[in-house]
């Protein structure tokens, strides 16, 4: 017996986004632009007390000009912002380790 090829079980690209669609991705980039604006706001971040085991961390070399929602949907934004945190990686606070994991969840979520 011989089976037709089975249709192709993906439904078509949408054309147009629904409301609801586009409330999500509203959203979605008003969350990305407000880590955008906590992670700008690293460069005044306190570090912990400096003492002779605890060395002062490198100077911030965040460029506030990768800070941006249109910067942050290239594909290559997550690899430049970990590249730039990075030198100072064991020094941050964790929260903005956790910002710039949240900024790589939803830029995968817009993309």
């Amino acid at each position: 017996l011989l089976h037709p090829p089975p249709s192709n079980p993906r439904p078509p690209p949408f054309k147009e986004m629904s409301d609801s669609m586009a409330l999500i991705q509203r959203s979605i980039v008003e969350a990305l632009e407000a880590c955008l604006i906590e992670l700008r706001k690293t460069k005044k971040a306190t570090f912990p007390p400096l003492t002779a085991s605890n060395p002062p961390p490198p100077p911030s070399k965040l460029d506030n000009a990768l800070l941006t929602v249109d910067a942050a949907l290239l594909k290559s934004f997550d690899f430049l912002l970990r590249r730039q945190l990075e030198p100072q990686w064991l020094s941050i606070p964790a929260r903005v380790k956790q910002l710039a994991a949240d900024v790589a969840t939803l830029r995968k979520l817009l993309v």
